[in-house]
Order: structure tokens, then C-alpha cells, then sequence
């Protein structure tokens, strides 16, 4: 499994809801999408972010060993709203 932390920072002048964010993991060449896990580490969003201010969520997913040397990690934070995308390597 890998252990995901996402932190969110609101730029804007209103608070953010962040009940509604979305964290998706998908490994390979093929994006093959990750189960995420119940752990107990596991801590999604799910209060307000206030202007000025950031928040964390923390998501689980199993990885597969022989497919960690490429990830997406898919973020949103509202439905409607633009994907933030990261792709990389994960230890």
C-alpha cells in the first residue's frame, strides 16, 4: 500500500468546502486505478478551508510493488471543477 497526503491551500477571499474532494490513484502505462484502503491512517477532507489558510487529507491505496515507478495521483476539489494531476515515481 502507499500512504497519499494532499494538502489544499485556498488563495481565494471565501472559505472552500472540502467535503467533496476526490483523490484517485491509478499506476502503469495503462492507469490501472488503485483500491484504496480503509487504514487507519487514513484521514480524507471533510470540513472547510478558510481564506488564507491550507488543509490535509490523508488517502491510502494499494500499489502494486512492480508498478510504483509510475503513478497518477488525481485531485479534485469540487464536482465540476478542473482535475489537478500529479505523475511520478512513489517509494
Amino acid at each position: 500500500a502507499r500512504r497519499v497526503t494532499v494538502r489544499i491551500e485556498n488563495g481565494t477571499a471565501e472559505p472552500v468546502a472540502l467535503g467533496g474532494v476526490a483523490v484517485n490513484l491509478a499506476h502503469g502505462p495503462d492507469r490501472t486505478p488503485a483500491s484504496p484502503l480503509d487504514d487507519p491512517s487514513r484521514r480524507p477532507f471533510a470540513t472547510m478551508v478558510e481564506p488564507g489558510q491550507s488543509a490535509e487529507g490523508v488517502y491510502v491505496f494499494t500499489v502494486p510493488a512492480d508498478a510504483r515507478d509510475q503513478v497518477t495521483i488525481e485531485v479534485g476539489y469540487e464536482a465540476g471543477a478542473p482535475l489537478l494531476q500529479f505523475t511520478g515515481p512513489v517509494a
